[in-house]
């Protein structure tokens, strides 16, 4: 079973939640015990108990799936640095006895109630030494995982060439590594979406934040890393000046989710980004203005985005064209595009060096000749314009050998 370990992007949200805890838990003055947890937190003291119960006893496979669980729970991960506090005091003592990765992914989630980046790198950092300490079977992707944890905090806290340089060479190490595990695949792919969006490569971001979801279970994501994630990945797919397919994206459950809720507007702008629509697109911006406003990303590269539209409109005009006709006028394509006549031959020009579609225009008749479009992954309505395509093409065949067949009898008399 995967389980996801989450970590909120707090580049936006100012700064973290200081603890008077804080320092006692991670630095070198003491460790919490035992009774230092049920005073602090009393209404849990029932789990530690059974936690306290499972190191007498030395069961260290059963005290992790304890933790595990724990860790879990929603309302444990907002009480303060509980979790740390319980790493600290319940395992951070017997680390050597537990299975390395297992214990990374719990380090990494106490490192979430962490205040500052820099001090949760520093816990990180002493983790990931006392794991390649260890050398016991699994500690390398152990410490890989800590490693590109510490990458995520890094771009955090402003350091993102250092970031840049954490995430390479992690990934060099993975690549010596056969079958690394799913998990680390993520942390991988993750630490790379926080780098790249922090640098604004939208389409590097896209492609990584899609690889990304391919490793996780989405059950294992809080709600808001998910309306969080789904949020970005959108942007992502909107400002990427390469990303024209988004037939995958509007069909992925993280994305479905936005049909409800206060970014419903979102949802509805990349709906009429991928069909052309540019009657909708100003819709929706006017209507929502509010919250399209406060995208500035958005606002800055509004025209590339009616754009990518005016392009869209184009592929789709020629995919739902009928297949006995590769021919198209200047003035119906601009029609459709809603550009200006005198601006679409220039549409056209972009759309064949983005290998959007394949053909040849003539100037003299204004027509564009097409010869291949790019694939696309269709909408339900698109699957019906689509075979109703198919049944038009069907019916022209079936004229065609009708036509054939009346005509051989008289070629077979001539001869």
């Amino acid at each position: 079973e995967q389980h996801h370990v989450a970590r909120r992007n707090r580049a936006n949200e100012g700064p973290r939640k200081r603890s008077d805890l804080e320092s006692r838990a991670f630095t070198k003055q003491g460790m919490p015990s035992m009774d230092t947890l049920v005073g602090t937190w009393p209404q849990h003291a029932a789990v530690f108990a059974e936690m306290g119960a499972l190191l007498e006893k030395k069961l260290w496979h059963e005290l992790t799936v304890n933790v595990e669980a724990f860790y879990t729970e929603e309302d444990v991960r907002g009480q303060g640095t509980l979790l740390l506090q319980v790493y600290e005091a319940v395992l951070r003592p017997i680390e050597d006895k537990l299975q390395p990765f297992r214990l990374a992914k719990l380090a990494v989630q106490a490192s979430e109630q962490i205040d500052s980046p820099e001090s949760a790198i520093e816990f990180l950092n002493d983790a990931s030494k006392r794991v390649e300490q260890m050398r016991t079977p699994g500690w390398e992707q152990a410490d890989l995982l800590l490693q590109l944890s510490m990458a995520s905090l890094q771009v955090q806290g402003g350091k993102h060439a250092a970031a840049k340089t954490t995430i390479q060479e992690s990934k060099v190490k993975m690549d010596c590594i056969q079958d690394p595990l799913p998990e680390l695949q993520a942390a991988f792919y993750l630490a790379s979406c926080d780098s790249l969006k922090a640098n604004h490569q939208f389409s590097q971001y896209y492609k990584n934040a899609l690889t990304y979801l391919a490793y996780v279970d989405l059950k294992t994501m809080p709600a808001e890393d998910k309306t969080m994630f789904a949020v970005d990945l959108v942007l992502a797919a909107l400002l990427g000046e390469d990303t024209y397919t988004f037939g995958e994206l509007l069909r992925h459950p993280l994305v479905e989710g936005l049909r409800e809720g206060p970014h419903q507007w979102l949802h509805g702008l990349l709906e009429n980004v991928d069909s052309g629509d540019l009657e909708g697109f100003e819709a929706i911006t006017n209507q929502h203005a509010n919250y399209f406003n406060a995208q500035p990303l958005l606002v800055q590269n509004k025209a590339k985005i009616e754009q990518k539209v005016a392009l869209l409109a184009l592929v789709n005009r020629i995919i739902g064209a009928s297949a006995v006709n590769a021919e198209f006028t200047f003035d119906s394509l601009a029609k459709f595009s809603k550009v200006p006549v005198a601006r679409i031959e220039i549409l056209i020009m972009k759309a064949i060096s983005l290998h959007l579609i394949s053909g040849h225009m003539d100037e003299v008749k204004q027509t564009l000749t097409v010869t291949w479009v790019m694939p696309k992954q269709l909408t339900d309505k698109e699957v019906k314009q689509r075979g109703d395509s198919v049944d038009t093409w069907s019916k022209h065949i079936y004229n065609v050998l009708l036509d054939m067949e009346n005509e051989v009898p008289e070629l077979l008399l001539e001869a």
